[in-house]
This record gives structure tokens, sequence and C-alpha cells, in this order.
């Protein structure tokens, strides 16, 4: 009997960091894919399982991230060159890759083969947060393909955590009905891809994009779909996994992406080694910015007190990552204590940064606004924040708008046209209250006047110029020592 496999997850998995890990192996017994692997490798088709295993293990990292989803990838042995290579079809994460790539290569010297052949296999390996499956793993739901292509090698490999009932009560999740929409994860997944689709949020619909391919790595049209949002967006993280995977299982007689595609990957790559300047969180945070934004963006929000209060302005973060040890973050501006908080509380689960030979910063600007975003109207009339379009380093800006989802958006790209007239006309009543009360030379109240400006504009290098020597004359040293970190990362950024 043909098993099928059920891929039941719940949003609990969100919050399920169990510390226990193990490794199953699901059999289905298939005569004609077994027996070569019977034949050769050592402790035949059970020995190979059985190596699988014992070898494969949750990557620490991948595990506290929790990737989750269907591994296909294809390994080549050729025991008379002592080559083993693989081929990953679908991403999860780069530590995954590792380390089946190590675990295949160790392979090598258990396999018999006597030919001088290269002989190709391809295997399906699941890797869960829950251990949501039944004895008989049988079931009808969309999380996983109940029949993989015929070249995919049975077992499953199943890698999971272990049941740990201090951390999910498994009575409990035992009675979830797998296939209503209002509690399957997979089903959420779906209704909000559509949702941001529908609102044209590439980046949102990317990363929930993304999550779904890696539970259903075999839908033709979601596939496509990411590889149009990638070309839309300038990124290259998926494209020509989904490419191989259109080519070689599902589109393979109408194909139309594959030649063009890896061209264009390749062409995306050169571009970005050649514009040496740019520093992408794409390109340096590992699993790209949807690895980004499941460690750090969806972890933000628009705090109700804030919005209550009509807290507004910009929050500018800057991320200092060394050659070793741990990434460092900084609040260059503060808004208020609910906003301020949040954003250092989500910095600290951000450690996947790709290192590099010497330190190198990232910066992240963050916009609040009550109402419509002010950052279109402040980019066409601000002089220094038209500056941020031309800047040496990509500014990367999130905008929260009252009880809106927040947007991602590039400086470099063309910004919403979204506008906020009421604040720009404040602003520029704030500047001029500013400058009447700086030729007065009335310090006490320029103080509160110039930080109510740089509050909406901290990119002006003029105005933290002279807060800081106002706050020394003062002697506010916390004000300087912020000022001057906040003039550097300008100084960094133009």
């Amino acid at each position: 009997m043909k098993l099928r496999l059920i891929f039941t997850l719940t949003m609990m998995s969100f919050c399920l960091l169990s510390q226990g890990q193990n490794v199953d192996v699901i059999y289905e017994d298939d005569a004609a894919k077994t027996a070569f692997i019977e034949a050769n490798f050592q402790g035949g088709f059970n020995g190979y399982t059985k190596y699988f295993q014992e070898k494969l293990r949750f990557p620490a990292k991948s595990f506290e991230a929790q990737v989750e989803g269907l591994l296909l990838f294809n390994f080549t042995i050729n025991k008379a060159k002592g080559r083993a290579t693989v081929q990953f079809l679908t991403l999860l994460d780069k530590d995954i890759e590792k380390q089946v790539r190590s675990v295949v290569q160790s392979s090598l010297p258990l396999w018999n083969i006597k030919d001088n052949n290269a002989h190709k296999f391809y295997q399906p390996i699941v890797y869960s947060m829950l251990p949501l499956y039944t004895d008989k793993l049988q079931g009808d739901i969309p999380e996983l393909p109940l029949d993989l292509p015929a070249k995919f090698l049975q077992p499953f490999i199943l890698v999971k955590s272990d049941r740990n009932a201090e951390k999910v009560a498994m009575a409990s999740l035992s009675k979830v009905d797998v296939n209503d929409p209002k509690k399957t994860f997979y089903f959420g997944l779906q209704e909000a891809y559509d949702r941001f689709k529908k609102k044209g949020d590439k980046l949102s619909a990317s990363r929930i994009l993304t999550q779904i391919i890696r539970y259903n790595p075999l839908d033709k049209d979601y596939l496509i779909d990411r590889i149009k949002l990638e070309v839309a967006r300038g990124t290259n993280r998926y494209q020509v996994y989904d490419s191989d995977l259109l080519t070689d299982f599902v589109d393979s007689k109408e194909n139309r992406y594959k030649g063009r595609i890896k061209e264009s990957s390749k062409s995306d790559q050169s571009k970005r080694k050649a514009a040496a300047q740019k520093t992408l969180i794409a390109d340096y945070y590992e699993g790209g910015m949807e690895g980004f934004t499941y460690d750090f963006l969806r972890k933000l929000n628009y705090p109700e007190a804030s919005r209550a209060q009509g807290t507004q302005g910009v929050a500018l973060l800057k991320f200092s990552i060394p050659k070793e040890g741990v990434a460092n973050a900084t609040l260059l501006t503060k808004l208020d204590p609910e906003i301020d908080q949040m954003i250092m509380d989500a910095a600290e689960f951000t450690n996947s940064w790709e290192r590099r030979e010497t330190t190198y910063n990232q910066y992240i600007a963050f916009f609040f606004s009550v109402g419509d975003s002010f950052v279109s109207v402040f980019t066409d009339q601000i002089d220094t924040y038209k500056q941020l379009t031309q800047n040496k380093e990509d500014l990367m800006g999130m905008m929260f708008q009252g009880s809106s989802e927040p947007m991602a958006f590039s400086f470099k790209k063309e910004i919403a046209a979204t506008e906020q007239l009421d604040l720009y006309n404040q602003y520029l009543n704030d500047k001029a209250t500013y400058e009447k009360l700086a030729a007065k030379g009335k310090a006490k109240k320029i103080f509160p006047a110039l930080t109510k400006l740089i509050r909406f504009n901290p990119f002006d290098k003029a105005l933290i110029e002279e807060r800081i020597r106002i706050a020394k004359a003062a002697k506010n040293e916390s004000f300087v020592e912020m000022d001057k970190a906040l003039l550097d990362a300008l100084n960094e950024m133009q």
C-alpha cells in the first residue's frame, strides 16, 4: 500500500522551541527503487536508511529559527572517481544544505559500486518542528504532495523534534482537524499570500510564498509566482532552484523559464558583485530577505499604546556585524519606550549575518505615522531625504501607518505615493519656529524645537551637529553620545 505523508502544522509551531531532536525513517517498499541500494550500499537498503537516520540532525540554528518543510535533492555517486555531488531542488536554509552535503559526502566509503559510472539518486527529507504524524501516515491534506515524482526514492527521511510533553500537549494537538482552514497553518499562509498579492505588497507576498513552497514545493503556479516576484523585486534567492524544479518535474514539456532564468540569475549576481559599495541585507543575511523578515521584521508592529498617544517619527537602527562574534544592534534615534523596546527586543534574535573580513554595518529606518506615510512628500520636498536616493548605502525603510500592516521599501526605488501633508506642513512650521529661536540665541528653547525636527528628519547632519553643540554646553552627555553615533552613521551612508 502506498503511504501518504501527513504534515500537519498549527500556529503553535511558531512558539515551539523544544530542544530534544531525533530522526525517524518512514519506509515504503519499492523493489525497483531499492534493489540497487540493496546490492551496492554497505548493509543494504536498511543500512542506507539507518545511515541517514543516524547522521541527520536538525542544525542548531535551523532548529532555533524553526525552519521546516520538504527538502528535495539529488546526489550523484561515482565510486571510481571518489566523487559525491549534491544538487538541491528546494531550499530550506544553508545550514541544512551544508549538513546534507556533508552526510552524502561521508557516505562515499559505504558504497560498493563496482563500475565506473556516476549514479544519481533522488531523496526527499522532511524537517518538522511538531511531531504530528499518525502511526499509519494516511490522510488528505495539502501541506505536502501526496505523490512525489516516481524518480524520488522512498523512504522519506523524517527529521523532527522529540515529543516533549512539557512544551506541547500532544493529546490536545491530536484533536486538531487538519482539514479545517481556520486551524491549519498552511491554509492561513495561503490566505495571507492571496491578501498580500492583491495589495501589491511584493516583499510580504514573497515571504509568505516561500513558507508555502517549503511545505508544498511541487505546485507549478506557486513556483512560477515566486520566480516572477523575485524578478520584479530584483532578488535572486530561489530562481535557480525553482527553474530546475519546474524543468525536472513539474513543467518538463513547456518550460519557458529554465534558460532565461538561469542567465538572468548569473547576470544579477554579476551586477551585485560589481556594485561593491552596496551592502544589501538580501545579500548579507543568511536566507536572504525572506530569512531576515522571518527573524526580525515579522516581530515588529505599531504598538497600540504608541498609536494612541500619537507617537510619530523616524527610528533609525544600526546593525554592526563583526568578523566574528555576535552582531550588535544600536538604536540611533528614539521615539517612545514601547517602540524603542520592541525594535531592540526583535533585534536580539537577528544574528544570522554572513561574515566578512572586516566589520560592516547595515541600517534600517522605521517610519511611524498615525495616518498616511510622510515618506513620499518628505523625499520630494526635503533635500536630506532626497539625498537618501543617491547614498552609497541602500537604506532599507519600513513604513508603519496606523493599524495597517508594515510595508518595506528602498529609497533607491519608487516609493509608494501616499502622502501625509499635515505632517509635512507641521515640520515646516516647526522649522520656522526653530530658526526664529536660533536667531535669538535662546538655547533652552532651541533644544526641544530642534528635537522635534530631528524626530522626523534624523538625516539632516546640520541639525544633528547643532544638537550636539547645545547638548555639550548643557552637559547632556546622553544626547551627545547618541548624536555622535548618528552622525557617524550618516557619514557612512553618504
